[in-house]
């Protein structure tokens, strides 16, 4: 499945499956929580934004490719990927932001500076506070990377980032044998 570059893509189903790759070149827009998987380990690629206030699961053993923000103009409510845990997921649009919970199960590379942010929503009824973000396998890249929630951060495998910061709301989890940076790590 791919779509073009100009234009937008509106996802208002609960599951698309496909044996191979999903490429989505347009920015995509959730209307349902929804489940994309690939089969057969195809590579599922966002090369732009994807936003809407739903969940959105994303399960193949391949590559899971966000190459534009995540959230930024409306958080997702969640984002969990790869259940089974393998393949990897790369962040190269510099920012995931969702009101609930980020779960990693496969290894996450940071292509750029990168910003994880559970915001939570106070105003919603009932109102939904931020949500861990756990990455359960290792975290790579030479980039920077903040994660910023006031729920718990999870630090499950090694992590080797340029440099790490975390904010000031919610706790640190470090179930990991080794935090390398090349520069700063800061606890907040």
């Amino acid at each position: 499945l791919t779509t073009d570059g100009p234009g937008t893509v509106q996802i208002n189903a609960t599951t698309v499956t496909t044996s191979g790759a999903q490429t989505y070149n347009d920015a995509l827009t959730l209307l349902k929580n929804t489940t994309l998987a690939s089969t057969a380990s195809g590579d599922i690629s966002f090369n732009s934004t994807v936003d809407g206030a739903k969940t959105l699961t994303v399960n193949t053993a391949g590559n899971t490719n966000f190459n534009g923000m995540v959230g930024n103009t409306v958080a997702l409510m969640s984002l969990t990927t790869d259940g089974a845990g393998a393949g990897v997921t790369n962040v190269n649009g510099g920012l995931v932001k969702t009101l609930s919970t980020q779960t990693y199960n496969d290894a996450v590379v940071v292509g750029a500076n990168a910003i994880f942010r559970s915001v939570g929503d106070a105003l919603a009824a009932p109102a939904i506070p931020a949500g861990d973000i756990k990455f359960s396998k290792t975290l790579d890249g030479a980039f920077t990377v903040d994660v910023n929630t006031a729920g718990n951060t999870l630090f499950n495998d090694n992590v080797n980032v340029a440099q790490l910061t975390t904010d000031g709301p919610g706790t640190v989890q470090i179930n990991a044998t080794t935090v390398t940076t090349s520069g700063a790590q800061t606890y907040n």
